[in-house]
């Protein structure tokens, strides 16, 4: 998936998951998760407009999704 214009959050709500991000920098991450909602505090990536990502599920895995609109861009010399 992309974030394009938006900005994105994803929890990971149960299962284990291999993450690929690209955008300015390129990351991997393996998620080792919660056996189910209830067991512990999720993993929560968030991801800035224009970064790319790739979920890979070691089994099965559940997550939540959300974006908004980026709609304002602020940088440090403002």
């Amino acid at each position: 998936g992309g974030a394009e214009d938006d900005e994105v959050c994803i929890v990971f709500l149960s299962g284990d998951v291999t993450m690929e991000v690209t955008g300015e920098e390129h990351h991997t991450w393996t998620i080792q998760g919660r056996k189910n909602v209830f067991d512990d505090l999720p993993y929560v990536v968030y991801l800035p407009p224009h970064y790319r990502y790739k979920l890979s599920p070691h089994a099965d895995a559940e997550v939540a999704y959300a974006r908004a609109r980026a709609c304002l861009l602020y940088t440090s010399d403002a």
